[in-house]
């Protein structure tokens, strides 16, 4: 996507020849399905982009008969562990914020856009569910059973091997 970076990177690549494709970047439900699409098309798979492009449909419909369900809205926090004791935590404007939505949830952390250094203990403060991931691992934790049951069948629909879920 534009937030692809930084600018004299891009330029090394397209310099040196290998074939760079522009994705539209918006963060949002349109976003993703017109990504989708892009690559779809640049691949030459456009039918198995729509097939993708309605199980993305169908799976924001069940969260919202899920979250229709519900009397509130979670807080979550989503933390990018960025190496050794750097903690890089999603405001507003950016893909986990968008996710958070997506899925249902509410970020608490609006007072900045984009990534900013926090500490886990003050970021994760009165929040439900906490999202983080480092190199290789996906983590998360809450203190609601019901959503909690939910993403690990969200989980086992997109990842066969149980040896990868967390424990």
């Amino acid at each position: 996507s534009h937030d692809a970076g930084p600018p004299t990177a891009i330029a090394q690549v397209r310099e040196a020849g290998v074939p760079l494709m522009m994705l539209n970047g918006e963060h949002s439900v349109e976003g993703v399905r017109l990504r989708i699409r892009e690559v779809a098309e640049a691949v030459g798979l456009q039918q198995r982009g729509e097939e993708i492009v309605a199980d993305l449909n169908n799976d924001l419909g069940r969260v919202r008969a899920f979250l229709s369900e519900r009397s509130k809205r979670p807080s979550v926090v989503f933390i990018y562990a960025r190496g050794q004791g750097t903690m890089m935590v999603a405001g507003r404007k950016t893909s986990a914020n968008m996710m958070i939505q997506l899925a249902g949830g509410a970020n608490p952390i609006q007072q900045y856009e984009g990534y900013k250094p926090l500490t886990l203990a003050s970021a994760s403060d009165g929040v439900e569910i906490v999202i983080s991931f480092d190199d290789r691992t996906f983590h998360f934790d809450t203190n609601d059973h019901e959503i909690g049951e939910e993403i690990q069948d969200l989980r086992a629909k997109h990842d066969r091997d149980p040896a990868n879920y967390p424990k």
